[in-house]
């Protein structure tokens, strides 16, 4: 049998007493790590692994992932950057367009305005110009009036002229010759002094 089926197979007291005497021996040959239950040359062992370990993890796991790490990190950080930068663009562009549609509402305000008094002009010459134009209509309707208001008035005259003396003639017809004359130029005087 084997020295662990031993220490199955007997009684717990035992047991304990042999842990102990065991680890009396090694404290004794270890000195002060020996006294914690600690084995100098396990411990140099282990120790040798996990230096061994970490190294292997640094230069092919935590080396990578850093370097990883830092070169996202920096992506991150660009994209940050031109972010930024990509809005202030965004905000200069806006004010810039702002500007620019105040200028185009500016100059389409003048361009009303002028267009206005462009029109104003033109509407003024144009009454203007049909004032004169009726002005000259009711001008020549004027003289044109008068003109055939002097024929009418001459035409009127010479057949009242007409009528009278052919009125006259037939009234004075039986009259002697001197009291014809004297009717007729009392008639006529008559019709001199009422303008016909």
């Amino acid at each position: 049998m084997t020295t662990n089926e031993t220490i199955n197979t007997t009684e717990p007291a035992q047991e304990l007493q042999t842990m102990s005497t065991a680890q009396t021996e090694t404290a004794e040959h270890s000195g002060v790590l020996g006294t914690f239950g600690i084995e100098g040359g396990r411990l140099a062992g282990q120790a040798m692994n996990f230096i061994i370990v970490a190294v292997v993890l640094w230069i092919f796991v935590f080396k990578p992932v850093i370097a990883k790490l830092d070169e996202r990190t920096k992506i991150v950080e660009n994209g940050l950057h031109d972010a930024e930068e990509a809005q202030k663009r965004l905000q200069n562009a806006e004010k810039e367009e702002g500007s620019r549609l105040a200028e185009a509402d500016r100059a389409v305000l003048a361009t009303i305005d002028e267009a206005k008094k462009k029109a104003d002009e033109i509407k003024h010459a144009k009454v203007e110009e049909t004032k004169k134009e009726i002005e000259k209509i009711v001008q020549d309707a004027r003289v044109t009036i008068q003109s055939e208001r002097a024929q009418a008035y001459d035409a009127l005259r010479k057949e009242i002229a007409v009528l009278v003396t052919s009125a006259t003639e037939k009234v004075v017809r039986g009259l002697d010759p001197e009291t014809k004359k004297k009717l007729i130029t009392e008639a006529i005087a008559d019709l001199e002094e009422k303008n016909v």
